[in-house]
């Protein structure tokens, strides 16, 4: 429930994120560094979205494997 949660959560922030630096760099807005700590936790939340993904995937295949090789009675 959370790797859903987070995916979308990770993306919008990441696209806000930079939309905020963009505008910091017009002069538009005064707030770089919040926007340039917001890019970089969105990407770190993405990491970890992606381990997540290759944890729950591994986990999942070695809970396969062993339920292959279980005997049926």
């Amino acid at each position: 429930m959370i790797g859903v949660i987070a995916w979308p959560l990770v993306i919008i922030g990441l696209v806000l994120s930079l939309v905020g630096i963009v505008r910091a760099n017009r002069g538009h807005a005064n707030n770089k560094g919040l926007a340039v700590a917001g890019a970089v936790l969105s990407v770190v939340g993405l990491a970890l979205c992606v381990m997540w993904v290759a944890v729950v995937n591994g986990a999942a295949e070695r809970i396969r494997d062993l339920s292959s090789s279980v005997p049926v009675w």
